[in-house]
């Protein structure tokens, strides 16, 4: 990923911070990704440590921050609430001593010991969703202490999640920062295919809900044969979807299922709609690829998405859970060649709004405000 942050330092300490990244752990999802893009970025003129709560996974986010030279922390925290790795955690930030602490998920209470004895460190939490789906009631408590008492930022990354935390967290600030990603890889040629493809680029978890796009898919191909599915990701419910699949008549030719893959910009290249049927959402990734690759756009009206996805121009919203709306707007677009090369270009016109470059830009700029607000 080519690019450097802002020329100028954080703080008159120096061009050089020390930044310690916290998450559970570093599988394939959004947040996680975002992580890595971040700290990568970062660690081109700063000091960056990431910290798994849980042991390493093998993942290619793993991989990343091993081929960048990044040191990673790798810990064997236990499900539900763990003091040992709440110790551990707390004396390994004391040992790195950072001046910017970033948390993702529920890995953020886990830090609180440490925001309690250090008040020059800047304290940064980066909320993936919205509020009251971000983590646990009792989770929440523990960050509403950390905003109101002990400085801790929670950004927003859109509009509508910006709206949640001032409510949940009754504060009347919530720095928003767009989630970005590498606007270049994946603004490449698109090869629209003469069959219509219908692409779903998530893990297979009960929110994303597959099902529902597996419903509405059903009724496109019967109205048009000459249409296919493909699913990228992988997740527990990877299985009974893909049965499902069978059950309803949909051979591998007509569904593909092709688990977790490194060719996404190309799979997006190649299709013809992307859509995400999830329950809930922040603000994904998934979306903003699909916008630098020149994709329309089809997913339910949840969480932030309608903050970008708009009617008509990059794409169409659907209500939740309703497979007779998403058929309906996929037909749409399946006869509407014209339609689908005009929200092409619109797309890819407001792709570089997310480029990842912005978006570590922005969060320098909030660390070196931060850092110079602290005594």
């Amino acid at each position: 990923m080519a690019g450097t942050l802002l020329s100028d330092p954080l703080t008159e300490r120096g061009a050089t911070v020390k930044i310690v990244h916290l998450i559970q752990h570093l599988t394939t999802g959004g947040a996680e990704k975002l992580l890595v893009d971040l700290a990568l970025l970062q660690s081109a003129r700063h000091q960056v440590t990431v910290i798994s709560q849980y042991p390493r996974l093998n993942t290619k986010n793993e991989e990343r921050l091993d081929d960048a030279g990044i040191q990673t922390y790798y810990l064997n925290k236990q499900r539900g609430v763990d003091l040992k790795n709440l110790h551990q955690i707390t004396a390994l930030l004391e040992e790195l001593s950072p001046d910017v602490v970033h948390t993702h998920m529920h890995a953020a209470i886990y830090a609180i010991p440490y925001y309690r004895k250090h008040k020059a460190c800047a304290k940064i939490h980066t909320i993936h969703s919205v509020a009251n789906m971000e983590m646990e009631k009792h989770h929440r408590i523990f960050q509403y202490f950390a905003y109101h008492h002990l400085g801790a930022v929670p950004v927003s990354i859109c509009e509508t999640v910006q709206k949640t935390v001032l409510k949940e967290y009754k504060i009347t600030e919530s720095p928003i920062i767009y989630n970005g990603i590498d606007v270049a890889r994946f603004t490449i040629p698109h090869r629209e295919p003469e069959q219509f493809t219908v692409i779903n680029v998530a893990s297979f978890q009960p929110w994303k809900n597959q099902n529902l796009l597996l419903d509405a898919f059903l009724l496109l191909h019967r109205a048009h044969p000459d249409t296919r599915l493909v699913f990228a990701g992988d997740g527990v419910q990877r299985g009974a979807v893909e049965q499902r699949a069978k059950e309803m008549g949909l051979s591998s030719n007509v569904v593909t299922f092709l688990g977790v893959s490194n060719q996404v910009p190309q799979l997006l290249s190649e299709s013809s709609v992307f859509v995400l049927c999830s329950t809930f959402e922040g603000m994904p990734l998934s979306v903003l690829e699909a916008f630098s690759a020149g994709l329309p756009v089809v997913a339910t009206d949840v969480g932030g998405i309608h903050d970008v996805v708009k009617n008509g121009k990059t794409g169409y919203l659907v209500p939740s859970n309703d497979a007779n709306a998403l058929a309906s707007r996929l037909c749409e677009l399946c006869e509407n060649r014209a339609l689908r090369q005009q929200i092409s270009g619109f797309n890819r016109k407001l792709a570089p709004r997310f480029d990842i470059q912005k978006m570590a830009e922005s969060y320098e700029a909030l660390y070196r405000r931060r850092l110079g607000d602290c005594p």
